[in-house]
């Protein structure tokens, strides 16, 4: 297998070909144009450089000039445009410096290609139906140039690459000349292949050789030359079973640990996940011998034509089509007078917290007043109500009530005199977690204090807070007296009165095996038996196991870890959605505990603007699934802390050890400004109206790397916590707002990300050092509160273009209002 330098012939006067073609194998080569490939049925595996991508029916994607590919494929049609970029004004697009990102399979929008498949339609269809000439004027080649400098200007304006591209090979000499040096790499790259050796073939020197190569290549001769050993071995081990030592000797490599510290370095993985991964998407191919040609089938291209016109729009007149003239990538469209739907606040409706004694203490209290005048949350959850040093109940709840923050009193956690586990073990950091000794004892406790919630707030106060009951079976006792305990505990509690509201145990979807056969076995247990919940709680951890099998388990054994599925939240609603099919109204029912916020307790990420951009993209993304989005804990100042006074240990609270608000806070803030109706939505972009004024929240969210994840020994003391994303990319938003009423607006913009409103970030400009006295702690305050930003905008033509660029874990909230 070898590159082969295609020397591509046009036979129209514009300097591009158009094609369809069914793909066999099409060996690795390269070529001065660029070329785009529209799938047109079946799927193909697209290899450029050392990347694969799987591509499948409708699907896009833009080689660059001198990029060596090669197409692998038993089933697809597809439609093929190369052009020569040389042929073209340089001033308009100079191949030498021009670089293009279009790849819809890297792409979760793919409607963001829909000008290029009708671009590519409407080309064809000139091409086959042949306009005529009028006076010695082609309208046909008009016609063409037009639909290819359309093009153009969409690539270029759309898809454009900051990086650098591969300098262009010029002269036919160097065509030559560089065709036979690559040539013989890759011939040769499982041998000694050197610098010297390719100079004596060349009758050149080594020192020129590798000014000449590198200069063609901007590459050196090394780096290159272990990109093709590199590329080699990954086909190795996603094509074969071959053990690593055999794709090492194989490729060139000095021994496996070379192959695998390379292979780790540049692709971010190891060789035996990147085999795993791969081979799972890969599309079983029939890889032929080697061939120096390139196996274009050709097909009767006609038969094409009614599946490309699909792609025109309504209007298939190019001659009476208007080339808009705006110079920004327009991610999306939204027309503000559309009406919307209501926007559900589900994010505010429930605090979770720890040991509800702390709700005494002075610095919680002044964090709970703040989060109430700035938010105004409805519910806070009360753990351990019957723990056996709790004795200040009603002077918790008063203090809940003045600041307008109802309680959820959660029956669990109980006490030792009451529980059936052993006590030996417990101490004050540690919940009890245990079925009654008496089924009958426990049941009069909590009939007794609910009694006693009426007789001092009033049926009608109490008739809306929340009650439920823990959850035994995560003691490992059996579900039978996990049920029997429920039944009993309803009907206690609506015996007082049938207004009260009583949910479910937790249930934890994250051991989905298990909790899927005990919730379809609660459902029918609560339907045989007349005690249907008035809600369901569930807590969703982001691995598998939260708690130990003991009865008496540290909440420090939850996994520390993300999952790797950016989008796990999703798959939880939609794993609810099929359990609770015959229940439309199911979204209406959920109460989610506050443990997918955070990857862990103690995870170094949670103090960073990461943890802001994750709470903003999974409530937006999710904000109609559930009643209830409960963040795990307010502050990271609790008595079960082992961490001392360190400012940023990764805890899961709003609010730091001192009090200072993290990002995760002022991403809750921001939503809260959100307006009543929701205009429009999609990945990394949520638009409100309210009040008058129209708001709009962007974020560009990047999921830890694959090493991060996994890796349970990563440093806690480590001050660099943003090496845990590999290639952080900023993400550019072009947004055009419709229907807008013409006059001037004044625009507020709130930032969060690693410069403004990011506590750990500040502190890290500080010196990162323990805030010694309470003048640094209110200093770091000062410097961590949200940035805003005000600015002043006209509008005409009824439209105003948006465009904003993201840094990685940004939070971006804009307010546009009427003067």
């Amino acid at each position: 297998m070898h590159y082969t330098y295609e020397a591509i012939e046009y036979k129209n006067n514009i300097p591009y070909n158009l094609f369809i073609n069914k793909v066999g194998q099409v060996q690795r080569h390269l070529h001065q144009s660029i070329e785009i490939l529209l799938i047109l049925t079946g799927n193909i595996q697209v290899i450029v450089e050392d990347k694969s991508y799987f591509l499948s029916e409708e699907d896009v994607i833009l080689i660059n000039s001198n990029n060596v590919h090669e197409l692998f494929s038993e089933n697809c049609t597809m439609l093929g445009l190369q052009i020569d970029l040389s042929q073209f004004e340089s001033q308009l697009i100079d191949e030498k410096k021009v670089l293009f990102e279009c790849n819809s399979a890297e792409y979760k929008n793919k409607d963001a290609f829909n000008e290029i498949r009708s671009l590519l339609a409407r080309l064809f269809k000139i091409s086959v139906e042949k306009y005529g000439s009028y006076e010695g004027i082609s309208t046909n080649e008009i016609l063409r140039k037009a639909v290819i400098y359309k093009l153009l200007y969409v690539i270029a304006a759309r898809f454009k690459s900051d990086k650098a591209p591969n300098n262009q090979i010029q002269t036919q000499k160097n065509v030559d000349r560089m065709e036979k040096i690559l040539n013989y790499i890759n011939n040769h790259y499982h041998e000694n292949v050197t610098l010297n050796k390719l100079a004596e073939m060349e009758q050149l020197s080594a020192a020129y050789l590798s000014r000449y190569f590198e200069k063609n290549m901007s590459i050196n001769f090394l780096s290159y030359l272990h990109k093709v050993r590199l590329a080699y071995a990954a086909n190795e081990i996603i094509s074969t079973d071959l053990h690593i030592d055999t794709i090492a000797q194989k490729t060139g490599f000095p021994n496996a640990r070379a192959l695998t510290s390379s292979f780790k370095k540049a692709y971010g993985m190891l060789p035996s996940l990147y085999r795993k991964q791969n081979q799972l998407l890969s599309i079983p191919l029939k890889r032929e011998e080697k061939s120096n040609s390139i196996n274009y089938n050709d097909i009767e291209q006609s038969d094409y034509l009614p599946k490309l016109m699909a792609y025109l729009p309504e209007r298939n007149s190019l001659e009476n089509e208007e080339f808009d003239n705006k110079g920004l990538y327009l991610e999306c469209q939204i027309d503000i007078s559309k009406p919307g739907k209501k926007l559900c606040r589900s994010f505010k409706n429930l605090l979770s917290f720890g040991r509800t004694r702390e709700l005494l203490y002075g610095d919680i209290q002044e964090i709970l007043k703040t989060i109430q005048k700035e938010i105004g949350f409805e519910y806070i959850k009360l753990n351990d109500i019957i723990s056996d040093d709790f004795v200040c109940i009603d002077k918790i709840i008063d203090f809940l009530l003045s600041i307008k923050l109802k309680p959820f009193i959660l029956y669990s956690f109980i006490s030792g005199c009451t529980a059936k586990a052993n006590k030996e073990n417990s101490n004050d950091n540690i919940f009890i977690i245990s079925s009654p000794k008496d089924i009958e004892n426990f049941t009069y406790i909590v009939n007794k204090l609910t009694r006693h919630f009426i007789e001092r707030y009033g049926i009608y106060e109490v008739s809306t807070w929340l009650f439920a009951l823990y959850d035994i079976s995560s003691s490992n006792e059996s579900e039978d007296l996990s049920l029997e305990v429920y039944k009993t505990a309803y009907q206690s509690i609506k015996s007082i009165n049938h207004k009260l509201r009583f949910g479910s145990p937790s249930f934890d979807l994250m051991k989905v095996e298990e909790s899927t056969s005990s919730i379809k076995r609660f459902v029918d247990f609560y339907q045989d038996n007349g005690c249907e919940p008035d809600f369901i709680n569930f807590i969703l951890y982001h691995n598998v196991k939260a708690y130990g099998g003991n009865g008496i388990s540290p909440v420090k054994n939850i996994n520390r870890f993300l999952n790797h599925d950016p989008d796990i939240l999703k798959a939880f609603f939609d794993s609810l959605k099929m359990l609770f099919k015959n229940k439309s109204n199911i979204h209406r029912l959920i109460y989610l505990d506050g443990r997918y916020y955070v990857s862990s307790y103690y995870d170094l990420l949670n103090d960073t603007s990461f943890a802001a951009c994750y709470t903003v993209k999974n409530i937006l993304e999710n904000y109609d699934d559930s009643i209830s989005f409960a963040f795990w804990n307010l502050s990271d100042f609790h008595e079960k802390s082992s961490i001392g006074l360190e400012a940023f240990h990764g805890g899961a609270g709003l609010f730091n050890y001192n009090g200072i608000k993290k990002p995760s806070y002022h991403a809750l803030y921001l939503l809260n400004k959100l307006g009543d109706t929701v205009v429009a939505q999609g990945k990394g972009y949520f638009m409100t109206k309210g009040q008058g004024n129209l708001q709009m929240m962007l974020y560009n969210y990047i999921h830890p790397s694959e090493s991060y994840i996994e890796d349970e020994t990563t440093d806690k003391n480590s001050a660099d916590r943003y090496k845990q994303f590999l290639d952080p990319v900023s993400r550019e938003f072009g947004i055009e707002l419709k229907s807008i009423e013409n006059g001037s607006y004044i625009i507020k913009e709130y930032i969060i990300n690693r410069n403004y409103s990011s506590c750990f970030d500040k502190w890290l400009e500080m010196g990162a050092l323990t805030l010694a006295n309470q003048e640094e702690v209110e200093l770091l305050k000062s410097l961590s509160n949200i940035m805003q930003k005000k600015t002043m905008i006209d509008v005409v033509s009824n439209s105003y273009i948006f465009n904003f660029v993201l840094q990685p874990h940004e939070i971006k909230f804009v307010e546009m209002r009427r003067l």
